[in-house]
């Protein structure tokens, strides 16, 4: 009896165990590529900040797409 019954706990303990291997979507994302560089140049206007661009992953290509960097702000600051 002592043999079933630690067989039958091993059973349980594995089954728990290995249920949270299932993987759903993705798996794996590789790490991205080092930032490119960019010229970012002058200001449009005063107000304008710089947002670097980044690696953005497409899951659909599964591969990452550079997304360039842009001036973003307020053209008419009411200071």
């Amino acid at each position: 009896m002592k043999d079933k019954s630690g067989l039958a706990v091993l059973s349980i303990v594995s089954a728990a165990l290995l249920s949270g291997c299932v993987a759903y979507g993705e798996a794996y994302i590789p790490a991205p590529p080092p930032a490119q560089v960019e010229v970012i140049g002058v200001a449009p206007y005063p107000q304008a900040i710089w947002v670097p661009g980044y690696w953005s992953w497409q899951r659909r290509h599964r591969e990452y797409h550079w997304v360039g960097g842009y001036w973003k702000g307020n053209r008419h600051s009411h200071h």
